[in-house]
């Protein structure tokens, strides 16, 4: 027998499942994406999900960023009361269009992962990366791994109500090597 030729095979159809997982990775990434309608969660269809994200202003960088900050400014205040983080959400949507309610959910979470407490409404992928890694990066390896075990309890809480977040499990084992 030509081991050689079956090896190399073998390689080529190693490859190829390697391909199909990330792809399938990837739309695993987009059915997580739930859209909170009317308080109740609702899982749209790729097809009905593109005709929404018309409907939505989408999160941009800027956004994330003054969250990020309005959060870190709320954590040093020690104003964690709704109505305070719901003051900073109001400035967030005036200076950036954003929902104030998405507003208020980013800077809760910011709180959250510097407190290292747990949040449960999801944030965005991006932002959860961005978060944390701006506060490994400000504040040092201790903060880093309590707003990691932030973001575990998160996850930990999504997956009980039945949610799936491997995307953002994925990225606490990627955080979780760099501290």
């Amino acid at each position: 027998m030509n081991y050689d030729a079956i090896i190399l095979e073998l390689m080529g159809r190693i490859k190829e499942l390697e391909s199909c997982k990330e792809e399938l990775e990837q739309r695993i990434i987009k059915i997580e994406n739930v859209i909170v309608a009317g308080g109740e969660r609702k899982i749209f269809s790729l097809e009905e999900e593109k005709e929404e994200s018309k409907k939505r202003i989408k999160m941009t960088k800027e956004m994330i960023d003054i969250c990020y900050e309005k959060g870190k400014e709320a954590w040093r205040q020690e104003r964690h009361t709704t109505k305070d983080l719901r003051a900073y959400a109001i400035q967030v949507s005036e200076e950036t269009g954003m929902n104030k309610s998405s507003a208020h959910m980013y800077i809760y979470a910011v709180v959250s992962m510097l407190e290292g407490t747990i949040y449960k409404r999801a944030i965005s992928q991006p932002a959860t990366e961005q978060y944390l890694g701006s506060i490994l990066k400000e504040y040092g390896p201790d903060m880093g791994r309590k707003a990691l075990s932030a973001v575990r309890l998160h996850v930990e809480y999504m997956q009980r109500q039945g949610m799936a977040v491997y995307g953002i499990k994925a990225l606490c084992d990627k955080f979780e090597k760099q501290i």
